[in-house]
């Protein structure tokens, strides 16, 4: 894990005496692995030091642009300088960034956006003449429909990338099968790319975004995509499954059934290339994968969904100590740890189906960044079990995975007759009933910068004006919306469900937006600000309000981020991005702030600036998503 020093909540950083190299080097190690927020974060912290330094600065940027935060990295290219230089990569980059928005748009803007990038690569071209920048012309052209400019500039890149003229170099290689592909040179092409494959057996990002690049080209041009098969991306995979009984213990996952789990999961990852893991690491099915991962050269994201100790107490060492032993090694050889709350379990059992949720949907986010696709593999015994449907084990993930059309594959395990389906075993000394139970919320803080300015006279116009407009947005998120409350100008929303919560945010915004602030004889300069987070919460009587209310460890992190987040804005958790990912496939795009210090001395924490995906537009569709179960029939096993 080079120098990072990595703790139990997201407090990692890097030794700040390395040198401006030393940076740079861990930086382009986490952008070759796809470890796009680590190389971001590495980049951010070595400019606090060296702010000068031009590769840095080059780095952050791009780190921000694969992730595809592209209005944050255009905002911090021009933040950092790099507009002012005319170097050949800086340019390239920012030709990057140019043609990455147009292709989030359409129509005349799209055109617009795609020459402006076509002119800056040409540029950058000026300079050294190199082959990036022209095979990035040549397909330019192609998504625009300059044929004789398509030709013209793959030939150019041909000249340019003789092998004779290189050593044997993925990007070489890379450029060379894009111009082929573009100049209709198929056989050429396929041999070119069989060659970059082999070049590139371990970078997961080379893959990813080469294979998005040539993906163009081919839906560009009505090329059979299976001519790129070869350099697709590793996937990613999410892992589940039952514990492991102790011995002759009953249980859904059975001691003397363990060599033969193994054998199956060392197969599965013989037939599929896994480059990186998430999954949770309890005794049996997760920790076996984990270490097939690791032990395999691949990298593994763990998610605990309370404290580490207790978890280890609760589902690791009831298998016996050795499986402690391997919990340890594991999680000191994970990429990262996260926690559902890093509080106790409090026999909540649902904090097990939210370690699920949150692991899919970095799943997601992280195939998203690399073009590739998310995989389950489940340890499973088949049992739906009885109504109502269960909200956490082994049952709920792959019922998860079956909504969210992930690719599963399922390794059957029958376990000893008459095992007890719990998620979690009772331990001596702790009670399994909590009095209050915490459920997954989303919670909106927000507020209005410049409302401490505001006169007595101008109170009244902005209850009336602002206020009451943002009320008639939540009238029409009544049936989702829990729990309302303000004081002066501070608003706390609670929603059961994410998708309403996102929607609602930004029908807020829009409407604040539109106000005509001076008709109202209030200034222009207020705006709203709104910080969002999802997370397991107390929900519970208030005696003093007289109705349900929320409290817990995750109101105060959501009433943390509102004081840091820009007017107009909706900054969100890594933990609500996840869980975005999940909840709405494709509508939202979470774009990367970095590691941001919260109010009040809070610690700092990954933040997400929320969007909405360019094809969603304006139409933000409520969850529709729907639990079936026909697939698994109840205590029946899948095929496996």
């Amino acid at each position: 894990m080079d120098t990072i020093q990595k703790s139990d909540t997201y407090q990692t950083s890097l030794d700040p005496e390395l040198s401006a190299e030393e940076f740079l080097a861990i930086a382009d190690r986490c952008l070759r692995a796809g470890d796009y927020l680590k190389a971001f974060d590495t980049s951010q912290q070595a400019l606090s030091s060296y702010s000068g330094h031009r590769e840095l600065r080059h780095r952050a940027v791009l780190s921000l642009a694969r992730m595809g935060a592209v209005e944050r990295a255009e905002k911090l290219f021009v933040s950092l300088g790099l507009d002012a230089e005319a170097d050949e990569d800086i340019i390239s980059l920012k030709a990057r960034l140019l043609k990455d928005s147009g292709l989030r748009a359409a129509g005349a803007v799209r055109l617009r956006a795609l020459q402006s990038a076509r002119e800056a690569y040409e540029k950058a071209f000026s300079i050294n003449a190199g082959f990036y920048p022209a095979i990035n012309v040549a397909t330019i052209a192609a998504l625009s429909g300059d044929d004789a400019a398509r030709v013209l500039w793959a030939r150019r890149c041909l000249d340019r990338t003789k092998p004779s003229l290189h050593d044997d170099s993925y990007y070489v290689f890379a450029t060379r099968a894009e111009a082929f592909l573009l100049l209709g040179e198929y056989t050429a092409a396929t041999e070119a790319i069989n060659t970059a494959a082999a070049l590139s057996q371990n970078d997961a990002a080379l893959r990813g975004n080469t294979y998005r690049q040539l993906r163009r080209v081919c839906e560009a041009l009505k090329i059979d995509i299976e001519v790129i098969a070869a350099l697709k991306p590793p996937l990613v995979l999410h892992y589940c499954g039952h514990i492991i009984a102790a011995g002759k213990k009953q249980g859904r996952f059975a001691a003397h059934e363990l060599a033969g789990v193994q054998r199956r999961i060392e197969a599965f990852l013989d037939e599929h290339r896994i480059d990186f893991a998430v999954g949770s690491l309890a005794a049996g099915a997760d920790i076996l994968v984990a270490e097939a991962v690791l032990n395999r050269g691949g990298r593994i994201g763990v998610v605990l969904p309370f404290s580490e100790a207790e978890f280890v107490d609760v589902s690791v060492r009831p298998s016996g100590e050795d499986w402690a032993s391997r919990f340890a090694s594991c999680l000191n050889r994970a990429n990262y740890v996260r926690f559902v709350t890093e509080d106790a379990w409090l026999g909540d059992d649902e904090l097990f189906g939210l370690t699920t949720e949150f692991a899919v949907g970095l799943a997601i986010l992280r195939a998203q960044w690399l073009s590739s696709e998310v995989v389950q593999l489940a340890v499973w015994d088949g049992d739906v079990g009885p109504p109502p449907l269960p909200k956490a084990g082994t049952a709920h993930d792959v019922m998860l995975g079956e909504k969210l059309g992930i690719r599963q594959h399922i390794i059957p395990v029958r376990g000893n007759a008459h095992a007890h389906r719990t998620v979690a075993p009772t331990m001596p000394g702790r009670s399994r009933v909590s009095t209050t139970n915490r459920v997954g919320r989303a919670m909106i803080f927000g507020d209005f910068k410049g409302f401490s300015k505001l006169t007595d006279s101008e109170i009244p116009q902005f209850i009336g004006t602002v206020l009451g407009d943002c009320a008639k947005v939540l009238e029409t998120y009544t049936d989702h919306l829990c729990f309302v409350n303000t004081w002066g100008d501070g608003i706390y929303l609670v929603f059961d469900e994410i998708t309403e919560a996102a929607c609602c945010a930004f029908a807020l915004q829009k409407t604040v937006s539109a106000l005509d602030l001076s008709s109202a004889g209030l200034p222009q300069s207020l705006g709203l600000r709104l910080g969002f987070h999802y997370g397991p919460v107390y929900e519970a009587h208030d005696p003093i309000l007289g109705k349900r209310n929320y409290f817990g460890f995750h109101v105060s992190r959501t009433a943390r981020i509102e004081p840091i987040t820009p007017e107009g804005d909706v900054y969100i958790t890594e933990q609500t991005a996840a869980a975005l990912a999940v909840a709405a496939p494709g509508h939202y795009v979470s774009n990367y702030v970095g590691r941001v210090p919260l109010a009040k001395g809070y610690g700092e924490l990954p933040m997400y600036l929320l969007t909405v995906s360019q094809e969603q537009g304006n139409h933000h569709q409520r969850s529709t998503h729907q639990n079936s179960w026909s697939k698994y029939p109840t205590n029946g096993l899948p095929d496996p």
